[in-house]
């Protein structure tokens, strides 16, 4: 079974090989028959493209023929048609340039007097504009006038709103100040006046220096001189100690007290006028109360000082004949000792207002602050109607000089028309003659007419045969027209690119025969028409060298006249220009004036108010770094008190209180005695110096007499030894 599969499997291989043997063979074959095919196919293609063109050659050649003839047969009709439509031309075209000089000379005259109508229309115009300015001048000033008068009053509208801010601003920050100051008192005023005011020490009537007034001009002499102006007046010294008790037990603090009932000796003397060197004023005359009770108080506390302008005036009168105790206007202060104090840089004020003190109420200074604000926003409205009218007043001068700037420009064009119309007025007659002048010969213009009417005439009778003609051709031309169309789109088909590029060299020719076969013709009539008006013109030429010679004259002269105008309208338009940036500059010099004032109101607002609560302050620490500085003086001149020596007397020495005793001891009471005790040394005046010349006196008369008794006792013994 195995060699028969093997005998088959061999079999088949050796057909197989066969069959692969023929297949060669035959692909052989077909690759020889597709050579030959390709070879062939080839040639017939060569063949067949070399038939082609040579029919395209005998095809194209034939149409060519063809449509050269039909064209030239198109170009003969049309010729025709154009030299008939030529003469024609020919002949109108003279006609017209035999007629163009009269035509120029009268479109001259047209438009002189449409310029002359031109002219009169403006000068009709600017009548009426300075019409209408001259109306509007009178009302424009009227309300510039107007204006003014209402800045004016809103100026003093202002004004017054401003005074009455400012004095009431002013008001307000005294009430502001008088109750800072009255805070600022301390806690002893504030508590005796609370208990005042509860009824628990209705003897208190206040601190002095608040229950008067004097003029501003005297503060500092009356702040200097008076140094009981920080007392505390009370009815009666019971009210007094009173006070001093109640301040002691609450441990409030201490204070100086003057009793009405004590001062009562005082009050004739507050009557009584004095008769002052060189008229100087009494500081106490100065001073206004409420009521007349307080008066005995203030002269306690001034006594006679008298008031002088300056320091060498208080000298002449301090020093005179009799002694007073005299203040300067500036501080300066002379005892009637001759010690003098005060002055400097640095001096006392404000202890007593200008105005009698009242008590502010937080009401009242609430509805003063609400009417403060009331007044603010009315002063602003004021600065903004003032602001507003200055505005239109600008704005209605502005117009105003532009109204006056434009008559002035109108009446200027009125007197330029005015001469305007008198030239053209002249030139029109001037050149009616001219066109006159320049009309036509009568007999050689009917010849013309006459000429051109008989070509019309002749044409109009061949126009019929040339038109039956020229329908004809145009029809043979059309149909030629169109086979020259349909063979010539054939040929284009045929001769593709270089055919159309032949065509349009072909028609482009032709356009240029026919426009220059016009030209010809047009130059041929330009020719013969210049010969004919060559003459005229030689004639012409003279008369128009005049007129140029005439009009290079006004031109000169009106060149000068505009260059004058000019000038002075340059001039004009220069000041216009520079008033208008001073203006503007003036505009905003203002508004940054009235901004800066603005800001500096508003800033000096607040620092018055700084100011017065600043000047509150400092004049506190002054009093009472003054009131310390007289304390420590007084206190040093204490500390080296001595007893006066009196004769007869052994001078002992002033005896140390102890640290006990001098705490149990009531201080407002001691100054209390202290200033009695004063008083009543300053009302015996004594004279210490007579009083020792009168103890000597007595001691030596007590010697005498001792000498004499001693010699009598002497005596008597003598005699009752006897």
């Amino acid at each position: 079974m195995q060699g028969f599969s093997h005998a088959l499997d061999s079999f088949e291989y050796e057909g197989q090989v066969k069959h692969l043997e023929e297949s060669k063979e035959k692909f052989t074959e077909y690759e020889k028959q597709d050579v030959k095919c390709r070879e062939d196919l080839k040639h017939n293609r060569q063949k067949t493209k070399k038939l082609d063109k040579q029919l395209e050659q005998e095809k194209k050649k034939g149409l060519q023929v063809e449509k050269d003839k039909r064209e030239e047969e198109l170009l003969e009709q049309q010729k025709f048609v154009n030299d008939i439509k030529s003469k024609l031309n020919i002949a109108q075209s003279e006609l017209d340039i035999y007629l163009s000089n009269q035509q120029s000379e009268t479109n001259k005259l047209k438009e002189m007097e449409k310029n002359l109508d031109k002219a009169k229309n403006t000068l009709e115009q600017r009548a009426q504009e300075i019409s209408d300015i001259q109306k509007r001048l009178p009302e424009s000033e009227n309300m510039v006038e107007k204006a003014k008068k209402d800045l004016e009053l809103a100026t003093r509208t202002e004004e017054k709103s401003t005074n009455d801010l400012r004095s009431l601003r002013s008001k307000v920050e005294e009430a502001r100040s008088s109750m800072q100051a009255a805070k600022s008192k301390g806690k002893v005023i504030d508590a005796l006046m609370q208990m005042k005011k509860n009824g628990q020490l209705p003897g208190v009537n206040g601190r002095l220096g608040d229950l008067g007034a004097i003029d501003e001009e005297f503060d500092v002499a009356i702040s200097t001189a008076c140094g009981a102006l920080d007392h505390i007046v009370v009815d009666t010294i019971n009210t007094a100690q009173k006070c001093v008790e109640y301040l002691k037990k609450n441990n409030i603090g201490s204070a100086t007290f003057i009793g009405l009932d004590k001062m009562a000796r005082w009050k004739d003397h507050t009557k009584r006028k004095i008769n002052t060197p060189e008229n100087v004023h009494r500081l106490f005359d100065l001073v206004k109360t409420k009521t007349p009770e307080i008066l005995p108080a203030f002269y306690f506390a001034l006594r006679d000082t008298l008031v002088a302008n300056d320091l060498d005036q208080a000298t002449r009168i301090a020093y005179g004949k009799t002694r007073f105790r005299v203040v300067t206007l500036q501080g300066a202060l002379i005892d009637q000792s001759g010690t003098m104090s005060g002055g400097g840089k640095s001096v006392m004020k404000g202890r007593m207002g200008s105005a009698l003190a009242a008590d502010v109420d937080p009401k009242q200074l609430a509805n003063m602050e609400n009417m403060l604000e009331k007044l603010t926003s009315e002063a602003q409205t004021s600065r903004a109607s003032k602001e507003r009218l200055e505005d239109v007043i600008r704005r209605e001068e502005k117009d105003h000089t532009h109204m006056k700037h434009s008559l002035q420009k109108c009446t200027m064009d009125i007197e330029a028309n005015k001469e305007q119309q008198t030239r053209l007025t002249k030139q029109i007659k001037e050149q009616e003659v001219r066109v006159k002048a320049a009309a036509p010969d009568e007999k050689e213009l009917k010849q013309l007419e006459k000429k051109v009417e008989n070509i019309k005439k002749r044409y109009t009778v061949n126009s019929n045969n040339v038109q039956q003609k020229y329908e004809k051709v145009g029809g043979a031309a059309a149909k030629v027209e169109a086979e020259v169309q349909r063979l010539h789109k054939e040929i284009m088909e045929i001769g593709g690119s270089k055919m159309k590029a032949a065509q349009h060299r072909v028609d482009a020719i032709s356009k240029q025969i026919d426009e220059v076969t016009g030209q010809v013709t047009k130059c041929q009539v330009a020719i013969k028409t210049s010969q004919r008006n060559l003459k005229k013109a030689e004639d012409k030429v003279k008369s128009v060298e005049e007129e140029i010679q005439e009009n290079k004259d006004k031109i000169a002269e009106l060149d000068k006249l505009f260059k004058t105008l000019e000038e002075e309208a340059t001039q004009v338009l220069e000041s216009y220009q520079q008033s208008q940036e001073k203006m503007k500059e003036a505009e905003t010099a203002l508004n940054e004036v009235k901004a800066v004032v603005a800001k500096l109101e508003e800033d000096e607002n607040k620092l018055q108010k700084d100011f017065v609560d600043v000047r509150h302050e400092l004049e506190k620490f002054e009093n009472i770094m003054k009131t310390n500085q007289q304390k420590i003086k007084h206190w040093k001149k204490r500390g080296h008190l001595q007893l006066s020596p009196i004769s007869g007397q052994e001078v002992g020495e002033i005896a140390a209180i102890p640290d006990e005793e001098l705490a149990e001891l009531d201080k407002e009471a001691i100054q209390y005695e202290i200033t009695v005790l004063e008083e009543k040394l300053a009302q015996m005046k004594p004279n210490m110096a007579a009083i020792a010349e009168y103890r000597k006196k007595v001691t030596k008369k007590i010697g005498i007499l001792s000498k004499h008794i001693h010699i009598k006792l002497q005596k008597r013994k003598c005699s009752l030894e006897k």
